[in-house]
């Protein structure tokens, strides 16, 4: 926050005026927030996560977590409704019952390519613990607002606390379903990743396009961003709660086709990490890299070329 943005320089008197309420009433908002975050203690302390079978991974156990002692689990934020980028058939995974028992199992609804992608990722890191809204909050409840239940409850808070479950997590991961399916984009991302495509200006703090950079190299990485944030992922109510509070720690998850995958792992881990069929990118840095003002645009103009397809 600037300084122009901050309240530091203001009397509390200016304060007031400019949020039309006495001090008072901010303060109390205030406490309430922090006595909120405190309602939330016993929903992370008793993190509902799923953990898969050792010998069958589509087996998907329960297992209480506590957010604070244990952050190791992974955060999935993913879109509930598929798109045409993905297989849509679901039920081979079964989750635990959660008033069932232990050897009680449901068919879930989740999309079987969403368990297949995330279950590799956490096999690479060697990751035990999967919280996923759709099974880690309760979903079978009443409509009313207000509703006294117990599950209602449950489901109210589970809600109103899932920023801070991405918060406190190591291993928050955002599913992107719109693959990079040809060289020349994969290479193009390599560029926009590494800054290549841009350069600094010393006389003002701008981005413009580098010297190696042409027309027509600038217009096929607008265009390879607008395909990859047109994804049904960016369009989700949650996506700035989850991307804010996942933080630096946040990874994109964007698939790729197999024969991409020699080209990915030329490009060293840093980039792209090394999970099969998958461009692990630290969304920080693709917020940072991708952002098409860094691309110099405003500066210099880029005929969008009439033929101008992605490879």
């Amino acid at each position: 926050m600037s300084a122009n943005e901050s309240d530091t320089e203001q009397s509390l008197q200016q304060i007031a005026h400019c949020h039309g309420r006495s001090i008072i009433s901010l303060l109390i908002d205030i406490q309430e927030s922090k006595v909120e975050q405190k309602i939330f203690l016993p929903f992370l302390k008793n993190l509902e996560c799923l953990r898969p079978h050792r010998h069958k991974p589509t087996l998907l156990y329960r297992q209480l977590v506590d957010a604070f002692e244990n952050p190791s689990y992974v955060a999935l934020s993913y879109p509930w409704d598929g798109c045409k980028f993905e297989d849509l058939s679901h039920g081979r995974y079964k989750v635990q019952s959660r008033d069932g028992g232990r050897t009680s199992f449901d068919s879930s609804e989740v999309r079987d390519c969403v368990f297949d992608r995330i279950l590799k990722y956490m096999h690479r890191f060697r990751l035990k613990l999967l919280w996923i809204d759709r099974h880690s909050i309760r979903q079978q409840t009443c409509d009313e607002v207000e509703c006294g239940h117990l599950e209602c409850s449950q489901k109210r808070e589970g809600l109103k606390a899932m920023d801070l479950v991405y918060k406190h997590s190591d291993h928050p991961v955002a599913l992107l379903a719109t693959p990079v399916e040809a060289r020349n984009d994969l290479k193009l991302l390599v560029r926009i990743l590494s800054g290549d495509l841009v350069s600094t200006c010393r006389r003002q703090p701008r981005f413009r396009l580098s010297e190696q950079t042409n027309a027509r190299e600038a217009t096929d990485a607008l265009m390879l961003l607008k395909k990859l944030t047109s994804d049904p992922w960016w369009t989700r109510g949650w996506v700035f709660q989850e991307s804010y509070r996942g933080g630096a720690a946040m990874c994109l998850l964007i698939p790729h086709p197999p024969h991409l995958e020699r080209l990915k792992r030329s490009f060293g881990t840093t980039l792209f990490n090394d999970i099969c069929a998958e461009l692990c990118i630290d969304l920080v840095k693709f917020f940072l890299r991708g952002h098409p003002s860094l691309l110099g645009l405003p500066r210099r103009k880029v005929p969008v070329a009439p033929n101008a397809t992605s490879h």
